[in-house]
């Protein structure tokens, strides 16, 4: 096919995934299943999965703040445009976290967040987050290496497969670190929504993670790769057990 046209769709799905994702942000009124019913649900969840799979790190306090944009156009644009006021986290100096949310935004999108502070605490999810803010590090690797991922690659972070989702995600943090920080972070968001008996009355959770990762989808494979995460990772619930666990 050819690059341009390679390049042009990538560039398309990314715009929509940041329609969409600034859609779901800017909302001023509660979602059908909204943070702020959920917090206290998600948070039990992520306290018993970093108990349970932190490589014996303590869990660390969440900071939560709660943003809710402005009406119309200009909190659309906001949601749009500092998205991270709306849906991020960031590590504080004393060890807990800050974790910024639309208390009106999908549940899903806290599951996201807390499960970037979750896969820090292993020591896999640790080694790609430390790879994917490494600036230095990263713009080496980037350069040195094609963005690909495998379709199918991220069959490996089923429950049970610890052993093979290790070298799977080792093999591929050098060509896409921040791609495969952003999809470890939905895999343990869905499964602490798993354990906290969401997911099954959620099923729009798993499609709106994987349109989050289309807004990092820098080629058409990239974004092939969401697709497959969202096809045959998260919405086959025979893949889980409904326990914590990658």
């Amino acid at each position: 096919m050819n690059p341009a046209l390679l390049t042009g769709t990538g560039a398309g799905m990314d715009l929509v995934g940041k329609v969409l994702l600034s859609l779901d942000l800017s909302r001023t009124k509660p979602a059908k299943n909204p943070v702020s019913r959920d917090m206290e649900k998600l948070g039990g969840a992520y306290d018993q999965f970093v108990q349970k799979h932190g490589s014996g790190r303590a869990t660390p306090s969440i900071d939560p703040r709660l943003n809710v944009p402005k009406e119309g156009l200009a909190g659309y644009s906001d949601a749009m445009f500092n998205s991270n006021e709306y849906a991020s986290n960031v590590p504080l100096a004393d060890g807990s976290y800050r974790v910024k949310i639309n208390p009106n935004a999908d549940s899903s999108f806290l599951a996201h967040e807390l499960g970037h502070v979750a896969a820090q605490q292993t020591d896999v999810g640790k080694f790609i987050s430390d790879m994917r803010h490494n600036p230095r590090l990263n713009n080496a690797l980037v350069k040195g290496a094609a963005l690909t991922i495998p379709a199918g690659a991220f069959a490996a972070l089923n429950d049970g497969d610890d052993d093979i989702s290790e070298s799977v995600l080792l093999s591929l943090a050098a060509s896409a670190p921040t791609m495969l920080d952003e999809m470890n972070a939905s895999v343990k968001g869905l499964q602490m929504m798993d354990s906290a008996g969401m997911r099954s009355r959620l099923p729009g959770a798993a499609a709106r993670m994987a349109g989050g990762l289309m807004t990092y989808a820098a080629t058409p494979i990239l974004v092939a790769g969401a697709a497959n995460l969202a096809g045959n990772q998260f919405d086959d619930p025979a893949q889980t057990d409904g326990t914590l666990m990658p």
